[in-house]
């Protein structure tokens, strides 16, 4: 149950800006597909759509919902 969707800001720190194709350290991260992963961030200006990050080159993206991107969850930790 302490599993959810990272938000636009957690999501995009894995971004690795020196890789390309994935745009992530594949040491840390692997097996991660070079394509488009949903973020729970909503766009404020469209209801239809909302952010992703392209893990080809690492773009944040604000796409339409009916788009079919990759999901990568996060464990929320408490202290």
């Amino acid at each position: 149950q302490d599993w959810r969707m990272p938000n636009r800001k957690e999501l995009g720190s894995i971004v690795e800006g020196a890789c390309f194709d994935p745009a992530i350290n594949l040491t840390l991260f692997p097996a991660t597909e070079a394509k488009g992963y949903w973020s729970d961030s909503p766009n404020n200006f469209n209801e239809f759509m909302a952010w992703a990050i392209n893990f080809i080159n690492g773009d944040h993206v604000s796409t339409s919902r009916t788009n079919l991107f990759a999901v990568r969850l996060v464990r929320q930790v408490n202290p």
